[in-house]
């Protein structure tokens, strides 16, 4: 096979080369859209996952801000008992020591 280099492009008298270039062309080109294909795909599995830890995170804020409420009502609850039991205590003792 015959081979030179005119200016910047192989010239040969055997075209066989010219298609085992092509062809190497052609696989390197399918290998670069199968990368990019695959760094896409992993773009998006990447945007899912944090997707769905943001999810998770406001679904787990959420229940805490659940459980402080109903921690504010509770002590609320137990406040409002502990007065009323405070006031029926005094009453009984008011009833246990009648003024003289």
């Amino acid at each position: 096979m015959s081979c030179y280099l005119p200016r910047a492009s192989f010239i040969c008298q055997d075209h066989s080369y010219r298609i085992y270039v092509m062809m190497l062309f052609t696989s390197l080109l399918a290998f670069a859209i199968a990368l990019l294909s695959l760094f896409s795909q992993s773009l998006k599995i990447q945007a899912s996952a944090d997707e769905q830890i943001s999810q998770l995170r406001a679904e787990a804020a959420a229940r805490e801000a659940e459980a402080a409420a109903r921690e504010a009502e509770q002590n609320r609850k137990y406040n409002e008992l502990q007065l009323q039991l405070q006031s029926m205590m005094t009453i009984f003792q008011q009833f246990q020591n009648p003024p003289s």
